[in-house]
């Protein structure tokens, strides 16, 4: 039992504050846990879990976009953990694994495509804000999950803004009036005399890029 723990942990991106649980849907494998910092509800966990599918149809078979490269498995990992409290400035985040090459799932060649882990936030609690923490982790869940989309054509790709820019457009077109999308067109529209796609303001103008 201990060495199938141990070959458990080996296999994760990502090390969780409690024991971990997984779940797994049609198409993902999620990593969370009920204990430590790290710790979320088992109504959570099922809602993420209808949310990554939801998104998974949205972008793959309504948008059309290719379906990113999975796992040796079979499955897209995706983990909730307390992302709110460990990266800064961030709400979730997508990360690439290992470079594929080219993903199968195109009729194209890639050279740089990889596949990728997304982790989402396990409470989306702030101290003293008052927010809907499902439309924030539904806004979350699919803006990253278009990260792994587009991991899967080019993990290298150097217009960092139109991936984000991208993400955050999807927002608005997979979960509606959930989106997060709206509050960035504020703070671009306070610099008007800089240009588009700008990497001034440590490139974070890149998400009202969306407009």
């Amino acid at each position: 039992q201990v060495v199938e723990e141990i070959a458990d942990t080996s296999n994760q991106a990502l090390s969780l504050s409690g024991p971990t649980e997984i779940i797994e849907t049609d198409n993902f494998r999620i990593f969370y846990t009920l204990a430590g910092s790290d710790a979320t509800t088992e109504d959570y966990v099922r809602a993420f879990a209808q949310t990554l599918e939801e998104m998974y149809e949205a972008q793959v078979s309504r948008i059309g976009w290719a379906a990113p490269p999975t796992g040796p498995d079979g499955f897209y990992d995706a983990y909730l953990a307390d992302v709110i409290g460990t990266e800064e400035g961030a709400l979730a985040y997508a990360r690439p694994l290992s470079i594929i090459g080219d993903n199968p799932n195109t009729e194209r060649v890639e050279r740089r495509s990889a596949d990728s882990i997304l982790v989402v936030d396990n409470d989306y609690i702030f101290d003293g804000q008052d927010v809907n923490s499902q439309t924030l982790m539904r806004a979350s869940t699919t803006h990253e999950f278009s990260h792994v989309i587009q991991f899967g054509y080019d993990v290298d790709e150097p217009l960092f803004w139109m991936f984000e820019a991208t993400a955050v457009w999807t927002e608005t077109v997979t979960v509606g009036d959930e989106q997060d999308a709206t509050g960035y067109i504020g703070r671009n529209n306070e610099y008007p005399e800089l240009c588009f796609a700008t990497g001034e303001m440590d490139g974070s103008l890149a998400y009202g890029d969306w407009t």
